[in-house]
Parts: structure tokens; C-alpha cells; sequence
């Protein structure tokens, strides 16, 4: 029910410099320090010289935004849900609501807005809800959830295990506007789209590696599987390849799962391969080789399809054999194929059970495209 508290409220107080609950709302500080730069310059002519501010519009909200207290996962479905905040950082007091972003520097309105405010698709779609279960989640919807997403996964958790937790309260709005279903920290009706997220290392937030949960909170296509930088998924345009059979919904001890259908092949490693650091790479890590079935391989005309960014999931996902498995994600003319790699979960070679260890883009040409698509599609279970 906390999401009826948040997003009840009248304006939530934000101490967002503060490290713990005893620390004061207020700070010493210089006011030099927030003043905006001013400059002079003209586009064409010295005859048209005007002054104005520079902001770097990113580096402003972060720096403004990006205090102790943000820094906490379970502060996300609070800055998102409350209509109102009034954030006191470490230099100056900082307005966020619904239609305005204002601080002392820019009383009138600052450049840009937190994405975490975003939430126009939610506003849109105030009035008669579907009954749950019912309904599909719009475009628009989820560019909005994956916005809130991304914000969410550079933030810290005391417990990892909290982390489908901590956004229970913001999911409960998307599914009673939408009347979808949440499930791991997806949709049950646009898995599809949903897939082709990927992990970046590094950051201002996140400088250690990515890594997966000693206690599995999310199954392995889920983001919430992996701790780390999140890259989201891609909207507009994009045709899914791979289809949603079946959502297993989790149960005693067990997290959800997919019965999947997709076109499953194997990716075999470049031998002409040689990572070289700070050079350019002239040959791919991986050939897609032949089809799951053996009905397809490099020995047609037309030349295989081969990586051009791979991204692992965790250092410990990267596969130390020859050969890994990738599906094919979506499509997007002309000449962009995401896949999902996976590893098979039992040495049953019956049982097509696979977890995902990594995204990749693949390089294909419609020639290569077409010839793909003769490839027949296999069930497999995805967890």
C-alpha cells in the first residue's frame, strides 16, 4: 500500500545530502559555487553578440540529483510516485513536481528534468482501469517503465534480495493503469520486447563489475537477474523475433519462467580472433556456424552472420568452451539482428532448457537474413 502513500501525498522532503537520518536539511555552502557560467558569443556575425548561461544539462541534474540519499533503491518509488519533492542537496534546494523542475539557480524552470518525472504516458491513461490481467502495456507505457528502470539499476540496495521488492510500489501503478502483470520485474504481455537489455560495466555508480545474485531474486532473462549498469531494450521499429509461449508464473521456491519458441543456433569462435587493447578489432569473436537442428551452416553461399558487439552479462557468464547458443531477439532493417546467448541447463540434449548469459548484435544482410528464416523455430524453456 505504499504506493498509495507516496503518491497521496501533499510534497515530500527530500534530504538528499544527508548520509544518514541525523544529519540536518541544511548546509554550509558558497553560492559561487552553483552560479551558472556566463558567456558571450555569436552564431554568424560579432555584430549579433548574446550572453547567456552554459549548462552541461546532464552534469546539472546529476550533480543535483545525485546525493546519498538517491543513491538508495528503495528512494526510487518515492521520487517517482510523490507529485511533489523538495530536494535539500549539498549547494542549494532543488523543486521537482509534475510540470516544473526549479532550483535557487534557476527559479524559472532549470534545463532538463529528471527522467524519473517522465511519467506523462501514466497521466494519459487516468480513468476507467482494466481489470488485471486484461489489457496490453502501450509503447508509451513502457518507454516510461524502462526509463524509471535505468535509473533504478545505478542505485544501491542494503540487500540485494530487496531488489524486485523496492519497486513493487511503482509497479503497482503500471499494472492498474495498464492492466498488465508484472512478473520479475517484466510484462507479462511484452516479454518479446523486453529481452534485449545488456549490462555496462563501469560508471560514477557502479565502478566494480557486474555481477549475479548469490540468491537468485529474477530468472536469468529478467534484468533484475544481474546487478550491475543496465542498458535497456530498444522500442520503435524493432520486429520480435522470438515468441512468448507460455509464462510460468513462480510458485514454492521457484522463480517464473518462459516456454519459449525461437530460432536457436550455434555461435562458434573466430580462431582469427586476438583481442588487442586500444586497436580497432578487424575480425568478429563469433560465426553463427549452423542451426540447432544442423540444417544450416557455413558451408552455404550465402557467408555466415557474425558478431559485432557482444555484451556478457558478469565476467563469469562468458563461456570457456568453443561454442555457445544464441537466439534470435529482433530485427530492425536494414541490417540490425540482436541475438541472446544462452547455455543449456541440463545434459539432457532432449531438454531444451537454456539461461541467458549475454546479448549480442549481429551483422546480417538480407541474404543472410533470408536464409536464416529457413531455419525451422524450437521450444525451449527459458529460466
Amino acid at each position: 500500500m505504499m504506493h498509495l502513500v507516496y503518491s497521496s501525498s501533499v510534497c515530500n522532503i527530500a534530504a538528499s545530502a544527508a548520509d544518514g537520518p541525523h544529519e540536518s536539511l541544511f548546509r554550509d555552502r558558497d553560492q559561487k559555487h552553483i552560479e551558472a557560467g556566463m558567456v558571450e558569443a555569436s552564431f554568424f556575425s560579432m555584430d549579433n553578440v548574446k550572453r547567456a548561461h552554459v549548462v552541461t544539462e546532464r552534469n546539472y541534474c546529476e550533480r543535483q540529483l545525485r546525493g546519498p540519499l538517491n543513491h538508495r533503491g528503495w528512494v526510487m518509488q518515492e521520487r517517482f510516485l510523490a507529485p511533489r519533492v523538495l530536494y535539500f542537496g549539498s549547494d542549494q534546494v532543488v523543486w521537482e513536481c509534475l510540470t516544473e523542475n526549479a532550483s535557487e539557480v534557476f527559479p524559472l524552470g532549470r534545463p532538463g528534468s529528471s527522467p524519473v518525472k517522465r511519467i506523462n504516458a501514466l497521466w494519459n491513461f487516468v480513468g476507467p482501469q482494466p481489470a488485471a490481467g486484461t489489457a496490453s502495456m502501450s509503447d508509451e507505457l513502457l518507454s516510461a517503465w524502462t526509463s524509471v528502470i535505468k535509473e533504478y539499476a545505478s542505485c544501491e540496495l542494503t540487500y540485494p534480495t530487496d531488489k524486485i521488492f523496492a519497486m513493487t510500489g511503482v509497479a503497482q501503478v503500471f499494472a492498474e493503469i495498464s492492466g498488465d502483470v508484472f512478473v520479475a520485474g517484466m510484462w507479462k504481455t511484452r516479454m518479446a520486447s523486453m529481452f534485449d537489455w545488456w549490462i555496462t560495466e563501469g560508471g560514477l555508480m557502479n565502478p566494480t563489475p557486474a555481477t549475479r545474485l548469490a540468491k537468485p531474486v529474477a530468472p536469468s532473462f529478467s534484468w533484475a537477474s544481474v546487478d550491475g549498469l543496465l542498458v535497456l531494450f530498444r522500442q520503435s521499429g524493432y520486429e520480435d523475433l522470438l515468441e512468448t509461449l507460455e509464462v510460468i508464473m513462480p510458485s514454492d521456491n521457484q522463480l517464473a519462467s518462459l516456454r519459449m519458441r525461437g530460432r536457436l543456433f550455434i555461435m562458434a569462435r573466430n580462431s582469427r580472433f586476438a583481442p588487442c587493447p586500444g586497436k580497432v578489432q578487424t575480425e568478429p569473436e563469433y560465426i553463427l556456424s549452423s542451426s540447432l537442428q544442423g540444417d544450416w551452416g557455413t558451408d552455404c553461399e550465402v557467408p555466415a552472420p557474425h558478431t559485432r558487439f557482444i555484451a556478457w552479462d558478469t565476467n563469469g557468464d562468458v563461456p570457456s568452451d568453443d561454442e555457445v547458443v544464441i537466439v534470435l531477439s529482433r530485427r530492425k532493417l536494414p541490417q540490425h539482428l540482436s541475438g541472446i546467448f544462452l547455455v543449456r541447463c541440463s545434459s539432457d540434449e532432449a531438454e531444451h532448457k537454456y539461461r541467458r548469459v549475454g546479448y549480442a548484435d549481429i551483422r546480417c544482410d538480407d541474404d543472410q537474413f533470408e536464409k536464416l528464416l529457413e531455419v525451422e523455430p524450437t521450444d525451449f524453456i527459458w529460466i
